[in-house]
Parts: C-alpha cells; sequence; structure tokens
C-alpha cells in the first residue's frame, strides 16, 4: 500500500504537467503566425470578378462599373462612388452631372481579406491640410482598439505618422470599422505612400503586415 504522501505528490506532479501543457498550448496558439490570405491580384482577376458580379469592365482605366461596394473592396478594388461620367473622356464638351459608381483597379489591394480602405482611394489628390482616413479592418489587424498609420515618401521615409482608433468593439475576427485624421505640414506636397500597419505587439516578424496605398498631396 502506497504512502498517502507518495499519492499526493504524484497528484500535484501530473496536475502541474497537465496545467504546464495546457499553458504552452495556449502561448502557442496566441503567437501561432496565420496564413494571410494573398489575393491574386492582376488584370484578368480584376476582368474576371467584374463579369462575376454582373458588372461592365472599362479595359483603357481598369475600372469596373455598376458593382456594390462590397464587392469591389472585397476583392482588392478601391470604390469610388461618385466617379464623373466624362473621368474618362476629358474633352467631352457636354457631360451629364451623375455620379458613377466605380470599382477602381489601376492599384490593386491584395490584404482586401485584412484590411479594406474606404478614403482615401488609390492615386487620389489631396487638397487641405488634412488626411481623412476610414476603412474596415479585422480585429486581428488593432491592439488596444488601434494601429498605426504613416505618411511616407516614395523611398521610405516617414513624414508623418499618428493611430487609426476602432469604432466599436475589435477583439473579433471579423472586420471593425476604422478611422484616422493626420494633419498635413505644408512640406508635405507631391506623391507619397499612405501606410496602415498591422499592430504587432508581439515583436515577431513573421507577424508584421501592411498595406500601402499611393496617394497626391497637393
Amino acid at each position: 500500500m502506497r504512502n498517502p504522501i507518495t499519492k499526493i505528490v504524484l497528484t500535484v506532479f501530473i496536475i502541474l504537467v497537465i496545467v504546464v501543457c495546457f499553458s504552452f498550448l495556449i502561448v502557442s496558439q496566441l503567437y501561432k503566425p496565420k496564413t494571410n490570405k494573398i489575393l491574386p491580384l492582376g488584370d484578368s482577376f480584376a476582368v474576371e470578378k467584374c463579369i462575376a458580379y454582373h458588372g461592365e469592365w472599362v479595359s483603357d482605366s481598369k475600372e469596373c462599373e455598376n458593382i456594390s461596394s462590397e464587392d469591389c473592396l472585397s476583392n482588392g478594388g478601391y470604390f469610388n462612388e461618385c466617379a464623373s461620367a466624362c473621368r474618362n473622356n476629358p474633352e467631352a464638351t457636354v457631360c451629364t452631372m451623375q455620379c458613377v459608381p466605380v470599382c477602381e483597379y489601376s492599384v490593386l489591394n491584395p490584404r482586401a481579406d485584412l484590411i479594406r480602405v474606404h478614403r482615401p482611394l488609390a492615386n487620389q489628390i489631396i487638397e487641405g491640410s488634412n488626411l481623412e482616413i476610414s476603412g474596415t479592418a479585422r480585429g486581428t489587424w488593432y491592439f488596444e482598439a488601434s494601429f498605426p498609420v504613416q505618411i511616407q515618401s516614395l523611398d521610405g521615409t516617414i513624414l508623418k505618422e499618428g493611430f487609426a482608433q476602432a469604432v466599436g468593439g475589435w477583439m473579433t475576427e471579423d472586420f471593425v470599422l476604422f478611422m484616422a485624421e493626420l494633419k498635413l505640414n505644408p512640406d508635405i506636397k507631391g506623391k507619397v505612400n499612405l501606410v496602415l500597419i498591422k499592430d504587432n505587439p508581439s515583436g515577431l516578424s513573421e507577424n508584421d503586415d501592411k498595406l500601402i496605398v499611393p496617394i497626391e498631396i497637393k
């Protein structure tokens, strides 16, 4: 017959082993790099999606007319809800004053499964002293309800930085609305990149990610 003390020690040991194993499992899941879906973007991909959503493809400007914002953004496009009817014919003498919903594919978003920008549009000309930024990102893009945003020169120099803030609960894997506003210094002019950076509290390089949106500041 076993000594009662031996039984107690054995029981405690088994419990400790179970706790350690369980803790290791939790930590490994928390810091396990996720395989992000990168869209196989290109002209053929854009044309295929445009046709699939019953849109009208405009090859010269790489646009898809008359598809929804959700269909556009989820497939790597930038949605312009009020494009000019004469945008592809600047020399037109008569132009109807109407908005044409357009999905712009001239610049593609390979991270559309993780983050989608509503404004600014890619290659948009920004005028004024403030840059307003909005869109949606999965909760995994945030940490403590925010993530960094930067304006960088084309060679990667940081010209301005700040944070985008989640609007609503961020502890989810679903898309969450974000908003940010950057005050533009007078010396920030010309073609630059808006960079939306995934917040990475782990510090592990394999968890880094970002989306680059080219814009022009007047």
